[in-house]
């Protein structure tokens, strides 16, 4: 495996961590975003991103 998917599989698992953090709180995503100094558009951006990745994957 070489490195560039090495470093996006870490990328994608540090994002699926922060995501499920934020899912998990019990609070709305843009305070818990604000407490955590996460920007929405990066949130956004990956959770679509994510999601994409496990629609293929089911897909395969």
């Amino acid at each position: 495996m070489n490195s560039l998917i090495a470093e996006k599989r870490y990328q994608f698992a540090k994002w699926i961590e922060i995501i499920k953090s934020c899912k998990t709180s019990g609070i709305q995503i843009s305070e818990w975003l604000k407490q955590n100094n996460i920007s929405k558009d990066p949130y956004y951006y990956l959770l679509r991103k994510l999601k994409d990745v496990c629609l293929e994957s089911l897909q395969a």
